[in-house]
């Protein structure tokens, strides 16, 4: 049975070192361990790649949409791959949480993250969430402003960690199921 991984970010080339980005990055870290490329799917608005991995078939997907309608790309290719929403794991940035840490759990709320808005306005929940920490911005930066900027280099090694860690428990998770966990990187 196939599930779908959602990365969420925005797609262009200005955005793609953004903080708002931290779902696209791990889907393209996740492709490379795996094997697999991304094509365009026009009809879906997204970026999409299909992988064996074991005897599991997943499909990756790199919502083109902009990060406020990334429910519209997921709900269209659901249908097509006959997808449940159970069956959908998303990965996207979450400044309510730590910097240094990734947490993982199923259902809940979007916790004013409009890419999971969207999601669950177009297909509902309960789909597994894996979570990249930003944390809090810098004072008086606007949280849309802050997720918007590149990450700043000394932030790179922590974010390698973070991903590396996030492929870790989506691998996990793709042999126990998905667990509820909180993990926190040593820096």
């Amino acid at each position: 049975m196939a599930i779908m991984i959602v990365g969420l970010g925005n797609p262009g080339e200005q955005y793609k070192k953004t903080r708002h980005n931290a779902g696209f990055l791990a889907l393209d870290k996740l492709a490379e361990e795996w094997g697999g490329s991304f094509r365009v799917n026009n009809s879906a608005k997204a970026e999409v790649a299909e992988v064996i991995v074991g005897e599991m078939k997943i499909v990756l997907v790199k919502p083109q949409t902009f990060m406020n309608n990334s429910g519209v790309a997921v709900a269209s290719l659901m249908h097509r791959y006959k997808i449940t929403i159970e069956r959908v794991w998303v990965v996207y940035d979450d400044a309510a949480i730590a910097n240094d840490q990734v947490r993982v759990r199923r259902g809940g709320s979007a916790g004013g993250h409009n890419g999971l808005k969207s999601i669950i306005a177009h297909n509902g929940d309960p789909f597994a969430r894996f979570r990249i920490g930003l944390g809090n911005p810098p004072e008086r930066v606007p949280l849309e402003e802050f997720v918007l900027q590149n990450f700043a280099a000394t932030e790179l090694p922590l974010l390698e960690n973070k991903l590396d860690v996030v492929i870790e428990l989506i691998n996990e998770a793709r042999v126990t199921g998905v667990q509820e966990k909180t993990v926190t990187i040593a820096t």
